[in-house]
């Protein structure tokens, strides 16, 4: 073997593959799915009031905010999948 070129399979200059997700990742996403719901549910509570709908927008609020802190999830998530 050439002592120039590096042994087959140790990777040359690759950076290692990311084992998962950090502590910095992981609570940034907790707290990005809170203010999701936060931002979504004080919507519809607000529309609530406005419209004088009791619970309508308010659940509507939970679910548009439980599927954009997914879709959030997913994004952060899928570069570890």
């Amino acid at each position: 073997m050439d002592e120039d070129q590096p042994a087959s399979g140790s990777g040359g200059d690759r950076a290692p593959e990311p084992s998962g997700p950090g502590l910095w990742s992981l609570a940034t996403l907790g707290l990005t799915a809170g203010v999701c719901l936060a931002i979504f549910v004080g919507g519809g509570i607000w529309l609530d009031s406005v419209t004088h709908r009791s619970p309508l927008f308010a659940l509507v609020g939970v679910a548009v905010g439980i599927v954009s802190a997914v879709m959030v999830a997913y994004r952060e998530i899928r570069p570890f999948l």
